[in-house]
């Protein structure tokens, strides 16, 4: 089948634009949440996690996050890697999420709401 010829701009339908202009404006709201995370997640992980649970939390933890869910998930040992991470470190990790997240589940009972704010 040949392909489709290209249309012109003024023959691009409106829900294609207003389609695509909410992808490109969806795109820069993340790509400026994703800045703002990184410097987040870095004092978090850097910083306040290893004062408060230990140096298995610190910059060595690349790509490891408490806020991620992914953290609870059950990782393998690749083919001749090193098993110290899946034994030994990341259960405590995974404690450590868990840990946190009663306690932010706490915290947020706890915490006054303001008027725009929906019960959890």
């Amino acid at each position: 089948m040949p392909p489709r010829p290209q249309p012109r701009a003024s023959e691009i339908s409106d829900e294609i634009m207003t389609t695509f202009d909410r992808a490109l404006t969806l795109r820069a709201e993340i790509e400026e949440r994703e800045d703002e995370l990184g410097a987040v997640e870095k004092r978090l992980i850097w910083s306040l996690l290893p004062e408060a649970f230990g140096d298995h939390w610190g910059p060595h933890c690349t790509g490891t996050s408490p806020a991620d869910a992914a953290l609870d998930e059950v990782r393998h040992v690749p083919v001749g890697g090193d098993t110290r991470y899946v034994e030994q470190v990341r259960p405590l990790l995974q404690r450590d999420r868990q840990v946190l997240l009663e306690a932010h589940r706490q915290w947020k009972q706890r915490k006054p709401r303001g008027p725009d704010e929906i019960a959890p």
